[in-house]
């Protein structure tokens, strides 16, 4: 988290204050809908459809990795 709030930063051209707040606010954003959601899967639908809804979420973080650094290698 650090790091990347660094990061961050240093990608930002212009209002680094506006970049870096976004990302921290987006960042806590997702730790409380991250914490929230499955429990209402769990509740709702079991264990077995959290944890295929967790893999499916975790699939698409892969290949929108996957997009992004596929479109920074085509660009250099």
């Amino acid at each position: 988290h650090c790091v990347a709030t660094a990061v961050v930063n240093s990608m930002a051209e212009g209002n680094r204050g506006l970049a870096s707040a976004l990302y921290v606010s987006s960042y806590y954003c997702g730790g409380v809908v991250g914490s929230y959601v499955p429990g209402f899967i769990y509740t709702g639908q079991g264990w077995a459809t959290m944890v295929i809804s967790l893999a499916g979420i975790s699939l698409l973080g892969v290949v929108l990795i996957g997009i992004f650094f596929w479109r920074e290698e085509r660009a250099t």
